[in-house]
């Protein structure tokens, strides 16, 4: 005898409703993933902004930029935040090796490297605008092995090595797979 108001669901019906759950949990997941991604690399962006004007401040101090390779002179200056310290290193929010030092160029310049960043920070990193009142105080940016510099010197704006950069020289910079390092020189 068959019923007419029977309750409850087949198998299959019970399948396709976890199914459906299952997807919608895992873009919930690949969403808040994303989203605390984007949140970091807006934090290292404000860290390598933070370290230039921390640098070029006690330059306006000292008039050079000697020591600035030792951590623990960087520390005692409040030139690197608390934030950015472990185990005696200088560290971004993304995990990889910051260094502080003079730059081989001149005794002028100081250079920021960012060691161990993903395809997506190096890209969204090298196309920070340092540009403030029609001059800059970035003089070169190095991705991997590729120096990007300011249309002096024989490089006239839009050569293929002139900052500012575009997306498309950015983008054949980055390492599409691996860790990619950026180093900005400063004057």
């Amino acid at each position: 005898m068959f019923r007419i108001n029977q309750k409850g669901g087949t198998m299959v019906e019970a399948i396709a409703v976890i199914s459906i759950m299952t997807v919608l949990g895992i873009s919930a997941i690949k969403l808040i993933g994303g989203l605390f991604d984007g949140f970091k690399q807006n934090i290292v962006t404000s860290e390598i902004r933070e370290l230039q004007k921390n640098v070029s401040a006690r330059y306006s101090v000292d008039g050079h930029y000697g020591n600035l390779g030792t951590v623990a002179t960087l520390v005692e200056e409040k030139v690197v935040p608390n934030q950015m310290l472990a185990n005696g290193k200088i560290y971004h929010r993304l995990g990889g090796e910051v260094l502080i030092e003079k730059s081989a160029l001149s005794t002028l310049y100081y250079q920021i490297t960012f060691k161990d960043l993903s395809p997506k920070a190096c890209m969204n990193l090298s196309q920070i605008n340092w540009m403030t009142h029609q001059g800059s105080d970035l003089i070169q940016l190095q991705i991997n092995s590729t120096i990007f510099v300011l249309p002096i010197d024989g490089v006239k704006r839009g050569d293929s090595k002139a900052l500012p950069l575009d997306v498309a020289r950015a983008a054949q910079s980055c390492k599409v797979k691996g860790s990619n390092t950026i180093i900005w020189t400063f004057q």
